[in-house]
Order: structure tokens, then sequence, then C-alpha cells
């Protein structure tokens, strides 16, 4: 049942018990639905099968070009048969369809209104020649009609064969002009994944930390769900995935809001700086689900980026109140300023930035978050959002040295996503530069940081421009982002991407995953669950904004889902040790067969920033029945202390749950 029939049942069972006249309840029913013609509905992504021949729309081999045509062909989940639906505003139930593995829409060829007018696939105009109403016909079967013909999408001459056409014929009610379109995201769920139902939440989550067992912190600020007030307390709550559960864990010294985050080695959550400018610490132990104080700073830091450093220390970056300075936490001990790390140059761009001019429009400035990571050699690499990039060494006082301008001049980025896919390699996506029109982007770039200098190259660009989004390892080694806007404006959910994306490292290519149902924009949060499941929460913390979302969602990976719809049988990891170091070598056993092995550190993230996450495939010898041998990278600057999720994987591309392993190190 489409919303269109809730809206009318609910209207009629009003008018019954209100006694509501005919007339007026008619009347509420047109009002609400054109209501719902003007909603910002949630675009999706599906395939379109036909229920005559069982095969699905395709683009004739593939091609990008203007004007191929339209065919069917056996479902193979590729994106040539991923279609994403867009909601066309004030029209219910129309869309304009795109094809993702182009970007360009289904089109009826010159606009003919005559039957056998071919489908092509041609750049998106918004014309009524590429503008479908979705009509349901029951058990998520629809005929599509074109908005300017008002004929239906058909398969020609009723075949039942590959590669046959696909144009416009007028209604006859046969079964190959009914198609099979997934418009709640589920038959489809081995294609495109599958978003839980919405999951109100305590407080916004504007920052989150993973815990070694499996459960997942978050926080606001003094205010549950609206910018904070001078008092130092901090809303935070731990969330159990297994029963979608709550345990309130509020700070009362502390208020965390936009401060920096890290894991320590133990699993220990340490948040620095925060709201107005502060020293303070604060440190979160997940078996006691409890908060302590911990030293001051030496700097007052907000909007700072932190990260774990292989020694165990965490450097902290340049932040408002700090300006160019950095420090290190060691644990047990004190903050130490790192004086000739300077971030002057990070300070200058930023202000340079900011000073801009001709603001294209009202989106986001420079706002001192930066992306770093920890590089093999075990220096600090500082890729974004400034346009020049860094390497940094927190040795005795420190060391700073210019790496260059990423592609000899790429845009600002603020607010995009770093994230650490393999060793010594990045993946940068989105960012905005309010200089711009427009002033986000969908572009996106591999850095190699494994030497002595950064290789820098282009990668393809998402399907939507992002600013505010998240990045998330999966055990796969591919890269989900999640949400994200591409208007750039803060406390905004204008231009949002409903669609997440999902990048595979060995083709380099994006596709498109199911839609969720609340925008994940500015202060949202998004981190990898123990069992391969994803947790996407928060936005907003504006009060009355429309950017506002007390909630959640948890996403399920294609992976986790056969062909049928139906949940994978995954392999589970029966034994391994409870800690490793840096060129160690240990047994595990399995429940299956399994091809490959990867780890990920646990991580936090808050303003689209997740230093501590990284991904490594782990090397592995089979002994006997289903026992492995797996040895641990020997660099302790790739294996950085801490808490890390070993995954099991299987022939089919399934994971196993994670299991937890600490990283220690090296005696």
């Amino acid at each position: 049942m489409n919303i269109i029939n809730k809206i009318e049942m609910l209207i009629s069972d009003l008018g019954s018990l209100f006694k509501v006249s005919f007339n007026h309840t008619f009347s509420f029913i047109f009002l609400m639905l054109s209501l719902y013609g003007s909603m910002a509905r949630a675009d999706f992504t599906s395939t379109a099968q036909s229920v005559h021949s069982g095969k699905c729309l395709d683009l004739t081999n593939g091609l990008n070009t203007n004007g191929a045509n339209v065919q069917q062909l056996d479902c193979n989940g590729s994106n040539e048969q991923s279609l994403t639906f867009i909601p066309i505003a004030g029209k219910p139930d129309v869309y304009e369809i795109k094809f993702v593995h182009s970007g360009q829409c289904l089109d009826v060829s010159g606009g003919s209104t005559e039957n056998g007018a071919s489908l092509i696939q041609w750049p998106c105009h918004n014309g009524l020649n590429q503008q479908f109403k979705l009509s349901p016909l029951g058990n998520n079967t629809y005929s599509l009609i074109l908005q300017h013909s008002n004929k239906v999408v058909d398969v020609a001459g009723i075949s039942n064969e590959n590669e046959a056409d696909i144009f416009q014929w007028g209604w006859l009610n046969g079964d190959n002009q009914k198609w099979k379109i997934s418009i709640d995201n589920t038959s489809n769920a081995a294609i495109l994944g599958q978003w839980s139902n919405v999951i109100t939440w305590p407080h916004i989550a504007i920052a989150a930390a993973s815990l070694p067992d499996g459960r997942i912190l978050t926080w606001a600020s003094n205010e549950k769900t609206r910018f904070p007030v001078a008092a130092h307390f901090t809303h935070s709550a731990v969330f159990n995935p297994a029963n979608n559960s709550f345990q309130t864990t509020n700070n009362p010294n502390h208020d965390m809001f936009c401060a920096g985050i890290s894991l320590l080695e133990d699993g220990t959550v340490l948040v620095s700086g925060g709201n107005p400018q502060l020293k303070n610490t604060s440190l979160f132990n997940s078996n006691s689900s409890s908060w302590s104080a911990g030293p001051l700073m030496n700097q007052q830091r907000w909007y700072g980026t932190n990260l774990t450093l292989p020694s165990g220390e965490v450097f902290s970056t340049f932040a408002k109140g700090a300006n160019n300075s950095p420090e290190v936490y060691t644990p047990g001990a004190a903050w130490t300023d790192v004086p000739l790390a300077s971030m002057a140059d990070l300070w200058n761009e930023q202000n340079l930035v900011n000073a801009s001019p001709y603001p294209a429009d009202q989106s986001t400035d420079s706002q001192w978050f930066a992306f770093m990571n920890v590089a093999p050699d075990g220096r600090v690499f500082h890729s974004g959002p400034t346009q020049t990039m860094h390497w940094f060494s927190t040795d005795g006082g420190g060391d700073v040295v210019n790496a260059g301008t990423r592609l000899n001049g790429d845009r600002h980025r603020q607010y995009g996503s770093s994230v650490m896919y393999d060793v010594g390699k990045l993946l940068v996506t989105g960012g905005n530069d309010q200089r711009l029109n427009p002033s986000s982007t969908a572009t996106a770039m591999t850095i190699d940081i494994s030497g002595s200098a950064p290789i820098v190259t282009s990668a393809q660009s998402m399907r939507f421009a992002r600013v505010n989004h998240n990045s998330v390892m999966l055990p796969t080694g591919d890269v989900l982002v999640i949400g994200g806007n591409s208007s750039g404006i803060l406390f905004s959910d204008e231009g949002s991407a409903l669609t997440p994306e999902l990048w595979n490292p060995e083709n380099g290519q994006w596709k498109n995953m199911a839609g969720m149902a609340v925008p994940r924009n500015y202060h949202s949060i998004a981190l990898l669950l123990q069992d391969g499941r994803v947790v996407s929460a928060g936005g907003g913390l504006c009060g009355s904004c429309d950017g506002n979302h007390q909630d959640g969602q948890i996403f399920s990976p294609p992976y986790l889902f056969n062909a049928d719809g139906s949940a994978a049988e995954r392999p589970s990891i029966n034994s391994s040790p409870a800690t490793t170091t840096a060129g160690d070598f240990f047994t595990v056993s399995t429940t299956d067969s399994v091809s490959r092995f990867s780890m990920i550190r646990l991580s936090s993230t808050t303003h689209s920033i997740n230093t501590d996450q990284r991904y490594m495939f782990v090397d592995f010898q089979p002994q006997d029945g289903n026992s492995y041998e797996l040895v641990m990278d020997e660099n302790p600057n790739v294996l950085v202390p801490g808490n890390y999720w070993l995954f099991a994987i299987n022939a089919q591309g399934v994971p196993s749950v994670g299991r937890v392993i600490r990283v220690v190190q090296n005696p």
C-alpha cells in the first residue's frame, strides 16, 4: 500500500470518528494530498524487473553515451541496472529515473508520443518525456506512465530474450508492461542493502565512539537538541545495537561539544577541549560505563582534531583557541606542547578562505577540524581540508614539512572526508569551498602516503555532491559514504543526499545503496558495528531548525543478504588471541572455509572527522581443517596500538561478526 492509499484510509477513519461531512473530508484529503505532493520525499534506488520476462532494465553494453538504447537483460546487480528514482516536486508518485552507471535519465527518444518510440538514456532536463508516474498494481509491481504521452514502459514484442528493446506503448494490461520496483528497498537487499526502522535517540548524536564490547557511545552537549549554553555538562549515552537499548552515561563536568576524540590502546575514549574553548579532558571507561576527568590541556581547544600515534600517545592539532599550537597527550601522564610542529599554514590558509570577498552562497566557512592520518613511516599526514598538505612529526619539539597542494590546486574541502582504506592509502571525498559556485563537490581522490612524498590521483566522482558526510570502512575493504548535503549549509537539510554510496577500491567505482529515511548532515555520525552493519545518527543540535534529527538508523550492507533477500549464512571465528603485536603470528579457527581476513581499528567520529579508522587485509596461511595462521603487519606504524575487529570473509564475500583483538606496543 503506498502513502496515498494510507492517507485516504486515515482520513476516512477520521471522517467516521468525528462524523465530518463527505465534502469536508474530501477537502481535507485533497489538502493532505497537496501537502504530500510538496513534501521532500526521499529518492530511492532499485532495479526495474519485467513481470513478463523476469529481466531487468539495462543500458546497451553499459554505454555512457547520449542516446544509448535501453534494453532488458538478465538481472545481475550491476550499476547499469541500478536506477535512482528522484521525486518530482508537487507531483505525487512521479519520478525522474536516473541510471546509476551514467548519471543520465530514462527518456523517450525525441519526446515522441507515438507507440513504439524507443526508450534511451539522455542528459536529465526535467522534461515530461523524462517523468514517470509509478502506478501501483500490488506486490511491489507498477506500471511506469510517461507524463508527456500517457503511455507506459513496455518490452518490445512481448519478448523473453536478452537485449530486447524497451519502448513506450498504450496500456494493454500485459505483464510486459508491469515492473517490479522496490520502493521500500527491501526485496533488493542483496544489491542495495537495507535500512532498519528509525530509532529514537536520547539526544542528538553529534559525536560517537566504538567500544570494545560492540556498543556505541554517543553524546550531544549540555543540551540534548539545541545549541549549548554555558553549563559544563554533557548528555551522553551508550547504545546497544543488539537490542536498540540505551544506557545513560552523562558527563557532569565537561561540555564535550565539538571536542577532539581518540581511542587509547586499552579502549578508553579520550575527549579533549570543547565548548567554549576548553582545556578540559575526559576519559570514558567502557567497563564501568563512566566518565572521569583527565589532565588539563596546555591550550584551549574547540573544533580540534585528535589522532592516536604509534606510541599510544594522542596528537591534538590546531583548533579554535589554540590557533596553530599542537600538543601531545601521554596516557597516565600529561599534555606536552610540540611547538615546532606549527600549524601556522593551516591557520593562515583557513583565514584566507574565510576572508574571501566573494562567497558564492550561505555555505560553511572554514572551521579548524583537519584531516589527519598516521603514515607508514610514523609521521602524521595532513590531507585537508586546506589545499596545502603537510607532514608533521611529534618527536622532540616536533617538525612540519610542506607537502604541496593536492592535484596542483585542488579546492578547499571543509567537512569533506578522509579515510585510510588500505595501508598508506587515503580516499578523500567531497567538501565545501565557500569561494566557489557551486561551493560543494562530488569529486574524490586517492592519496598514497607510503613513500616520502604523497602521490595524489583523481578518482571517480561520487554520484552526489556531499558536505558533512561520513565515510565508513567495511570488512570487505569497501568504503560506505553516508549523508551530507550539496548546499554545504550548516544546520540545514537543503540538498540532502539520502542515497549512500559504496566505493570499491579494486575497480574505483561508486555504487548507490538503499536510500535512508532521514537526512544526516552537519553534526551527524556514522560508525561500523561489530556485526558488520553501520549505525548512522544525529544531525542538527539547533533547536527547531529543519536539520534537527534526534534519531538514528542501522544499515545492513548487501553482503548480509542472499540473492532472494534472505539472511546470508555467515562464517564465525571460534578462537583468537586477546592481544597481538606488530610482526606477531597466531592461529584462529573458524566454523567455515574462509577466503580473506581483515582488521579494522575501532574509531570515533565527529564533524565528518574519523582519524583512528584504519583498514588492512591480513596475510594468512591455511592449516588443517578450518584453521588459519595469521601474520600481523610487522610495521608498528601500520598496526597502531588499540582495539581492532578481526573479520573472516568467505568466498561469497560475507564477513563474520568481528572478533575484538587488542594490538599492544611491542615490548
